[in-house]
């Protein structure tokens, strides 16, 4: 089966597949800020919750708390990835 990324992509987020190259670069810029502050909060709360081991069972909203922070920092990360398939397709002239 052949694979696309650049359509898959296209697929997945077709606003930023019709940005130009400085519309891409900020909103990179902007899920960069969001990444970075997310992963801090996902690690502050893993170590809390880490803390909480011992005691048994940690509270759910702590737990469903970190789960959205862990799907948000993915869901990000694969925004970030069509951005730079789509700077590359940019750069290589294909669009």
């Amino acid at each position: 089966m052949y694979d696309d990324k650049y359509m898959d992509y296209r697929t997945a987020y077709p606003k930023l597949a019709g940005l130009d190259a400085a519309a891409l670069k900020k909103r990179n810029r902007e899920l960069e800020s969001q990444l970075k502050a997310w992963r801090s909060q996902s690690e502050s709360l893993q170590k809390t919750l880490n803390g909480m081991a011992s005691s048994g069972l940690p509270p759910a909203e702590l737990l469903n708390q970190l789960g959205g922070l862990l799907q948000g920092v993915t869901d990000r990360e694969q925004e970030m990835a069509a951005i730079t398939a789509f700077m590359e397709e940019i750069e290589n002239g294909a669009r």
